[in-house]
């Protein structure tokens, strides 16, 4: 199954408000259950495979429990993302992932504190799960 398989299995509404959006302007919100995570996480996919490779991508979410359970669980559920499924790689815990080949930091943001884990950081690309949660000062 490829990503344009993964992407028919989408809503045309979620579909065309969410995959055709550039990167940097998605923000995910709607109803329980309306396939927020299944479309941000294909939307993150895709734009992994083809994020430049001069920085790095980084996972963030209130902690990293919360990132394995999320964004990783999903990512390797081959229920949901089928035979992409085998290309996410994470242990829960792990200071990075791999996706689709690509090294991917994995950043708890429970506190204000946390910005130095982001610090210096070079980043062509971030998934924030959550972002409600993680405080306003880590972005700052």
């Amino acid at each position: 199954m490829n990503l344009d398989a993964v992407a028919s299995l989408l809503s045309r509404k979620r579909s065309s408000r969410s995959l055709k959006r550039k990167p940097a302007s998605n923000v995910w919100d709607g109803a329980i259950r309306s396939g927020k995570t299944f479309a941000s996480l294909l939307r993150w996919l895709i734009y992994v495979a083809n994020a430049p490779t001069s920085g790095e991508l980084v996972v963030v979410a209130k902690t990293s429990q919360t990132a394995a359970r999320n964004v990783f669980g999903p990512l390797q559920d081959f229920d949901l993302f089928g035979e992409l499924a085998q290309y996410t790689s994470y242990t829960a815990g792990a200071p990075s992932a791999v996706i689709l080949g690509r090294r991917v930091w994995v950043i708890g943001a429970n506190n204000a504190r946390a910005e130095s884990r982001l610090r210096g950081l070079t980043c062509a690309g971030a998934y924030v799960d959550e972002g409600s949660l993680v405080p306003q000062e880590f972005f700052t």
